[in-house]
């Protein structure tokens, strides 16, 4: 009877570690929603399960809690992220910055793929020259736009007189696209540049441009990139403002809201935050 519970014991155990080692990093992953980015579509304290398999997923490279790598491998994507998809992804970090000063997860609607032409005229997005279509619960804070003669000096590129409302026309990069590169456009491109290379390369000296060392009047882009934009068009953290997000920084994209309740409230206030509870949002699929 003893070795009867013990092999129960073991096998349950096992069948744990399969879910969460395994189908964890591979198949599906919860996250909690920590902004306002998109609208009512998906809002702030809501949990959601995420199909990571659809876009290629990845194993663990290390033991948990250790740095004792494991053999890593990654699955092909099943297909590739489109234009209008909601998708989870790593925070590249601030315009200006590196990298993030944390780990953070993000959820916004994809706008543009490598290569497309991305511009915003009087808050009304175009892609390639098409208008794109409105996606249900898009929302502004204010119906005023932003004339195009203010100019934001937080928006990316860095350095481009343009705003949230009125903005571009700004190419996404794709693998292999060569752009020029000098003394007068590469603040554009610097932060680019130097992620793709995990470190500062990029210099100007008597106004010629140093990467890595080498003086050059060209750079050969390495990965794709997306242009992604949250519903909350007013009150959004999105690529207006941080930039373009690699394609291997995109873990999946969500399809189910599996909890929600006021993440505001402390666990100390717990009768408040079981208060909170949002019933309507338990379990629902997500658009």
């Amino acid at each position: 009877m003893k070795q009867k519970i013990l092999k129960i014991i073991k096998d349950v155990a096992i069948i744990i570690f399969l879910i969460f080692f395994i189908a964890k990093p591979l198949i599906i992953d919860a996250y909690k929603v920590k902004d306002i980015n998109m609208s009512n579509e998906i809002i702030k304290g809501d949990f959601v399960f995420v199909n990571k398999f659809i876009h290629g997923a990845k194993s663990i490279q290390y033991i948990p809690f250790t740095n004792v790598p494991l053999p890593y491998f990654s699955l092909p994507a099943f297909t590739e992220p489109d234009r209008g998809d909601l998708v989870v992804f790593k925070y590249p970090g601030d315009r200006d910055k590196l990298k993030p000063e944390k780990e953070e997860y993000l959820i916004l609607r994809v706008i543009g793929l490598p290569g497309d032409i991305i511009e915003i005229i009087d808050k009304l997005v175009f892609v390639n020259g098409k208008k794109m279509v409105i996606p249900d619960g898009l929302k502004y804070m204010n119906n005023e736009s932003y004339k195009k003669n203010i100019i934001d000096k937080n928006i990316f590129p860095k350095g481009m007189n343009w705003n949230k409302d009125n903005y571009g026309p700004l190419v996404v990069p794709s693998e292999g696209t060569v752009f020029e590169v000098n003394a007068t456009n590469i603040e554009q491109w610097q932060i680019i540049i130097n992620r793709e290379y995990d470190k500062n390369v990029v210099s100007v000296l008597n106004k010629e441009v140093f990467i890595d060392g080498n003086k050059t009047n060209t750079y050969k882009v390495k990965n794709d990139y997306y242009f992604l934009m949250g519903d909350n068009r007013d009150d959004c953290k999105d690529s207006r403002f941080f930039g373009f997000v690699k394609r291997e920084e995109i873990i999946g994209q969500p399809f189910l809201i599996f909890w929600s309740w006021d993440t505001d409230i402390p666990f100390s206030d717990i009768f408040d935050l079981i208060g909170s509870i949002r019933l309507g949002r338990i379990i629902k699929f997500i658009d």
